[in-house]
């Protein structure tokens, strides 16, 4: 909150149903006071539970609050965005690890106009957007 960011945290149990959570998901994307949707979800599929599908539950969040972009209509916004020439379409959140990374090499004052860059890994997390 000193950052001027309330952050409210959901926890769920691990036996919840898919339903309740795409309820819960769905409350969110429909709260006025709520500007960003961040879903955590484990690396391994059996931590939650064979009865959850994670990419359905991602691909629930409004694209304007899928705050790591991780939705298939995040990525689209992204792409068709950085295959435009008038980069007049763009999401309304930016995936925070790219952004964090630049952000923090603008911090230090490394200057990335005219460089070549190589990104390394593929995720959907950083890899896939930041080459974008």
């Amino acid at each position: 909150e000193a950052m001027g960011v309330v952050v409210e945290r959901l926890i769920l149990s691990r036996d919840v149903a898919q339903d309740e959570v795409l309820r819960t998901i769905r409350q969110l994307n429909r709260r006025g006071d709520v500007d960003g949707v961040l879903m955590e979800l484990p690396d391994k599929l059996n931590q939650i539970g064979a009865h959850l599908d994670p990419a359905a539950l991602v691909d629930e969040v409004d694209p304007d609050k899928c705050v790591d972009a991780m939705s298939t209509k995040s990525i689209a916004a992204l792409v068709s965005d950085a295959s435009t020439s008038t980069r007049t379409r763009s999401p309304k959140v930016q995936p925070t690890t790219p952004a964090s990374v630049l952000q923090l090499l603008e911090g230090a004052g490394v200057r990335l106009a005219g460089k070549h860059a190589v990104v390394v890994g593929n995720s959907r997390l950083c890899g896939q957007p930041i080459g974008l």
